[in-house]
């Protein structure tokens, strides 16, 4: 049988070829019917290492190629410096999702590093477009009863047609649940919340889902403390043990603590600063309580050093046999006991105070109780004025706490804007040392300086140092000025602790 040459110029078609003989032209014996293809079904994959010419270009074949003609059958990739790049990945509903500028890519299903285009049906990977309109260049994603994507113009949401079914190919709809545009930092997930800071940088917001409208709403937790925001967020991590607590670094190098539980209504914005500056927080969990852990910059010395330095915990700072309350401390045991104190040579130079065998070192000066302070020596050491045993040394910090605005009942139906006066003061207290607590009408007043509370109790001498037990402290005369802003403020200074339950003002109203 003679050779016969058929071609066509059908491409991405699936074509039936019937072979036969013509009349009388097959008379017996075996008929050998030889066919032969010179392309071949499928695609490959490869990557250009080279551009020679609008024609010519060299490859890295990744996946082999079924032919050897030209073809003007191809694409390019859609990640490249020439397209874009994803800038959010978050694993949701058994898939790795990406997103970058205004498009979203979903992997296969339980098939994270699989994104092959011809993987059919619900499992198949998705990829589209955001497309709700405006500025869409994606800042990151989460992933909470739905997927969230946090765009410079809005929140979307990515939703199925019902809640509980998973996202598909077919079964994915995205729209915007909120126009509050969010900014790069990475977002934290709370139980079914979610907390983002906002386009500006300088507003935390919540995430929490509306079952009226069927989607998430955003409302800024920030609103009454802008100016702990003012600088911008860096970073946040979120503590979950013992309790929540949003550590919050922002752009000028000082610290904020959201204690945020939403299912008791509690939500407190407590600003932290250091001999330093943060610079970054992360947060490793732990069994009884997690452990932030905080990049902080010191100039030690006279050098700029950069110390990893983690939370205590709050079981370490009681008044015990160590009190943890003092900054990038080192603590350890002098067997026998000896006056000095080996801090380490991360402190040389530097000013420290000391918490030893179970009392802060302190001195008094016009009256008042304070920690003695000591400075490094070049081999990182100091020399205290007793021998002692257990010992935590380190850079002093100041809590300060300052009421907000007196608002109690008066004659008048209300306090503000009245004159009015403190005239007793009463706290319910553990865990403290008495000497180290100050109380006042304001801070860094020459004239009414803060005043420790008395060192009677029940017409007997107090004891210095309360651990556990509530002291229900009896009220005392609380030298205040009549003021229509008349407050309460208090101080610590480390190494000494205190725990402030509540306290109880005794106010007049010029009503």
């Amino acid at each position: 049988m003679a050779a016969v040459a058929n071609g066509d110029e059908d491409d991405n078609a699936i074509i039936w070829y019937k072979l036969g003989f013509a009349e009388g032209a097959y008379t017996s014996g075996t008929a050998t019917v030889a066919i032969s293809y010179d392309g071949g079904g499928g695609s490959g994959v490869c990557r250009v290492t080279a551009f020679n010419s609008a024609t010519s270009v060299d490859i890295e074949i990744l996946s082999p190629f079924k032919g050897t003609e030209a073809t003007d059958d191809w694409r390019e990739c859609e990640w490249s410096d020439e397209q874009i790049w994803p800038s959010a990945v978050v694993f949701a509903e058994g898939r790795l999702w990406w997103s970058g500028s205004d498009r979203l890519w979903g992997s296969v299903s339980d098939g994270f590093e699989d994104f092959d285009d011809e993987t059919e049906g619900d499992s198949g990977p998705i990829s589209r477009s955001i497309a709700t309109g405006g500025v869409n260049d994606t800042q990151w994603m989460m992933a909470l009863q739905r997927l969230l994507v946090g765009t410079e113009g809005a929140v979307s949401t990515c939703k199925s047609s019902s809640l509980d079914e998973p996202l598909t190919p077919t079964n994915l709809s995205i729209k915007d649940s909120s126009s509050t545009g969010a900014s790069p930092v990475d977002p934290a997930r709370v139980d079914g919340r979610g907390l983002f800071v906002d386009r500006s940088g300088k507003a935390l917001f919540e995430l929490a889902f509306d079952g009226t409208s069927s989607d998430y709403n955003a409302t800024q937790m920030s609103k009454l403390s802008t100016d702990l925001f003012a600088s911008g967020v860096k970073t946040l991590a979120v503590q979950r043990r013992p309790d929540t607590r949003v550590w919050i670094v922002m752009n000028d190098g000082t610290c904020v603590c959201v204690v945020y539980e939403p299912l008791e209504e509690v939500l407190a914005f407590i600003p932290i600063e250091t001999d330093g500056t943060f610079e970054s927080v992360a947060v490793l969990p732990a069994d009884d309580q997690d452990r932030p852990y905080f990049v902080v910059n010191r100039t030690v010395n006279g050098s700029t050093v950069r110390y990893i330095e983690k939370m205590a915990l709050d079981t370490e700072v009681k008044p015990s046999t160590l009190c943890k309350t003092v900054d990038a401390f080192a603590h350890g045991v002098n067997s026998p006991a000896s006056t000095t104190i080996a801090v380490g040579t991360h402190l040389i130079g530097e000013t420290v105070v000391v918490w030893a065998d179970g009392a802060p070192l302190v001195e008094t000066v016009d009256g008042y109780v304070v920690p003695i302070e000591y400075v490094v020596d070049g081999s990182g050491n100091i020399t205290v004025g007793s021998a002692v045993t257990n010992w935590v040394a380190g850079l002093a910090y100041r809590m300060r706490y300052k009421s907000s605005r007196l608002a109690y009942g008066a004659a008048g139906g209300t306090a503000i804007l009245q004159k009015k006066k403190v005239d007793e003061l009463g706290i319910i207290m553990t865990d403290f040392v008495r000497g180290g607590l100050l109380y006042g009408a304001e801070f860094d007043d020459a004239n009414h300086p803060l005043m420790p509370p008395p060192a009677q109790k029940d017409g007997t001498t107090a004891p210095a140092i309360v651990l556990s037990d509530v002291a229900e402290e009896e009220a005392w005369m609380f030298e205040g000025d009549w003021n229509t802003d008349s407050r309460v403020c208090i101080e610590c200074n480390s190494p000494n602790t205190v725990t402030a339950i509540s306290m109880v003002i005794g106010i007049t109203t010029n009503g």
